[in-house]
């Protein structure tokens, strides 16, 4: 497998993922571009990395805003001749629990990466639907489909980029463009209740190094999956996905009827995976 003569753009925090991902993608014969947005102090050590390693090039931009995403699209094209994928980088979690979250904070967290995924994702679906050819790989959380303690507003944002990976998946039906996403798994540093020494194991274990090849093999050419989320860490990979059973029906239904039905609204056997929120409409219907 090689990225010979393709053009790979990765947004997102410039951090050990990043690095990890351009190495990678480097090895493999890709032209990177990152895009270079501001970093702030906790970046300085990946963001000169990649400066003095020369295995990447740089744009430069806030891609929150959709004139300057629009803009850096078609830069990196002017510069390297096409575009054939794009890596949604994570924005580092930093806003905490919902309840205990500073207003700016939390707004600034929840909307940073779901509107540079969003915009970037859109204006570069537009350059690869007239090509006819593009990888689209956004970077998500399980705490988007499970939750996760403290996390709250990063899970908000999560979540949001899982749905939207989704629906843009359905909106590249009929050309050779796929859209998925990764949920890589982190060390949790935040757990008040993990001694230095287990947290010091869990970040070698869930090394930012681990999530590569997932990605790498999202924005190749020979990858037919489109609409999926993968989970990714410690070595480990699987798809996560949304499933549902027929439930209970009863259109009268009163109080009563959900409390005594309880077993069957919330079993576990027998379960479906809607491929769009169509399929679980037909399910009624059906």
């Amino acid at each position: 497998m090689n990225f010979n003569n393709r053009v790979v753009l990765i947004s997102g925090s410039i951090n050990s993922a990043t690095r990890s991902n351009v190495n990678f993608l480097n090895d493999l014969g890709a032209t990177v571009v990152v895009v270079d947005s501001g970093q702030g102090d906790e970046q300085l050590l990946a963001w000169e990395w990649l400066r003095k390693s020369g295995a990447c090039q740089f744009v430069t931009g806030n891609a929150r805003e959709s004139s300057t995403a629009d803009a850096l699209i078609k830069e990196v094209v002017d510069q390297c001749g096409r575009l054939d994928v794009l890596i949604n980088g994570a924005c580092e979690p930093n806003a905490g629990a919902a309840s205990h979250a500073d207003d700016d904070v939390m707004l600034d967290t929840a909307m940073a990466q779901l509107r540079e995924t969003v915009l970037l994702s859109r204006s570069a679906m537009r350059y690869m639907a007239k090509q006819n050819y593009g990888r689209i790989v956004n970077t998500s959380s399980g705490s988007g489909i499970f939750g996760s303690e403290h996390e709250s507003i990063f899970s908000a944002a999560a979540g949001a980029v899982i749905g939207f990976t989704k629906s843009l998946s359905h909106e590249a039906k009929g050309i050779d463009v796929k859209v998925n996403a990764v949920a890589p798994l982190r060390a949790t540093a935040q757990a008040v209740d993990l001694s230095p020494d287990q947290i010091s194991r869990e970040e070698t274990t869930y090394d930012a190094r681990h999530t590569s090849p997932i990605m790498a093999y999202l924005s190749h050419e020979s990858c037919s999956l489109n609409g999926e989320l993968i989970s990714a860490g410690g070595g480990r990979f699987a798809r996560i996905f949304s499933s549902t059973i027929s439930g209970y029906f009863n259109q009268d239904a009163a109080v009563s009827d959900i409390s005594d039905n309880l077993r069957k609204i919330m079993a576990t056997n027998h379960a479906v995976i809607p491929l769009r929120a169509r399929d679980e409409i037909l399910m009624v219907e059906l």
